[in-house]
C-alpha cells in the first residue's frame, strides 16, 4: 500500500516539530519537509524514521528556492495527502526586501507559500488538505494580540503591502509586527479563496490561529524571553 505523503514547510521547530511528531506516530505516513536549513533538522530527524522522512532546502523569501523545492515534491510522482503551510517569520529590525523584490516578512509568510500551494494543488490527492497557519494579530480587536503590541494587519493596496510599505507611522519595531500581522492576513484571505474556489472533492482548506507559541523559530529576531512567551 502506497503511504500517504505530507508536505511540510516549517518543520525543524516550534509547531512545525510537534506536527512532524504528530505525522510520525502514524506509521503510514510518508512526510517531505521543507527547511530553510535542513542540516539544522535533527530533531526532526530523530522523530521521523529516515524510510518516511525527506528534508529538502525551501527558502519561502526567494521564488527560484519555492520553485525548485515544489519541482522536487513533485519530481517524486506520488501524490499529496496534505500540504500545511507552517513557516512563518517575525521581522523586527530595518525591513529588508528580497531578491523578487519584494518585503521579506510578505513573501514568507505569504507568497511564498501562495506560489507553493499553486504548484502543488494539481498533485494534491482528491479530498486532501491544505492547511495555512494564521494569526489572530491581524484583528485589531484581539485582545492578546494587542497585549503584545500588535495593531491588526496595515492593508492598503496589493502594491503596497508587497513592498512593505505602511499606512501607519512605525519604529522599525512596530513596523516589522505590523507587516507580519499583515502577511497573516493575506495567508488567511488565500485560504479563503482557495475554499469558495475549489470543490472539497478535489480538495479541502483551512486556516487556524495556533496561539502564543513557546519557544517557536518564528520569532528568532527577538529577546530571548519574548521568544518564550
Amino acid at each position: 500500500m502506497t503511504r500517504p505523503t505530507y508536505v511540510l514547510t516549517g518543520a525543524t521547530a516550534g509547531l512545525g516539530l510537534h506536527v512532524a511528531a504528530r505525522l510520525a506516530a502514524r506509521t503510514e505516513a510518508r512526510l517531505i519537509a521543507g527547511a530553510r536549513r535542513p542540516e539544522r533538522a535533527a530533531a526532526l530527524r530523530a522523530l521521523v524514521p529516515a524510510g518516511r522522512l525527506e528534508v529538502l532546502p525551501l527558502d519561502l523569501g526567494t521564488l527560484a528556492s519555492v520553485r525548485a523545492f515544489a519541482g522536487q515534491v513533485l519530481a517524486d510522482g506520488g501524490g499529496i495527502a496534505g500540504l500545511i503551510c507552517n513557516a512563518g517569520l517575525q521581522l523586527i529590525g530595518p525591513q529588508r526586501q528580497t531578491a523578487d523584490g519584494v518585503d521579506e516578512s510578505f513573501a514568507v509568510n505569504h507568497l511564498g507559500h501562495f506560489a507553493l500551494v499553486e504548484r502543488l494543488l494539481p498533485a494534491l490527492d482528491p479530498g486532501g488538505v491544505v492547511v495555512t497557519i494564521g494569526s489572530g494579530t491581524h484583528n485589531p480587536a484581539d485582545r492578546l494580540a494587542r497585549l503584545f503590541g500588535f495593531r491588526g494587519a496595515d492593508f492598503d493596496t496589493a502594491e503596497a503591502v508587497a513592498a512593505g510599505r505602511l499606512s501607519r507611522p512605525a519604529g522599525n519595531r512596530q513596523a516589522g509586527m505590523d507587516r507580519y500581522a499583515t502577511g497573516k492576513l493575506c495567508a488567511i484571505l488565500h485560504a479563503l479563496d482557495m475554499a469558495a474556489r475549489v470543490p472539497p472533492e478535489q480538495a479541502r482548506f483551512y486556516a487556524f490561529d495556533p496561539g502564543l507559541m513557546p519557544g517557536t523559530d518564528l520569532a528568532r529576531e527577538r529577546s530571548a524571553i519574548e521568544r518564550l512567551a
